[in-house]
């Protein structure tokens, strides 16, 4: 009996689950962060979130294997990746008001 009691509990938890799922779809529907009014805009932004995308994935890997070759010390790669970070959210923000 115990097993029949946790498959109605996986399936309840599943529907809660996809429930949730569905409100937060609901909710993404509405918020944008690319603006619908300017298309050049919103090309802009794709094209910079693109480029910070691919960024991190090359940084990251160089930044650990330099780590791990011992060439740079933990707290120089924090500082780094803190200073790329704030660096790409004012260039953000200098994409999104101009």
């Amino acid at each position: 009996m115990t097993h029949k009691s946790i498959s109605l509990n996986i399936n309840g938890i599943m529907r809660k689950l996809s429930k949730l799922t569905y409100n937060l779809s609901m909710l993404a529907q509405d918020f944008s962060i690319t603006p619908k009014d300017d298309p050049r805009q919103a090309l802009r932004l794709r094209r910079f979130f693109i480029s910070f995308g691919i960024y991190i994935l090359i940084n990251l890997p160089l930044c650990y294997l330099a780590y791990q070759a011992g060439i740079v010390s933990l707290k120089i790669i924090y500082w780094q990746l803190g200073i790329m970070l704030t660096f790409n959210v004012l260039c953000m923000l200098h994409f999104v008001l101009i």
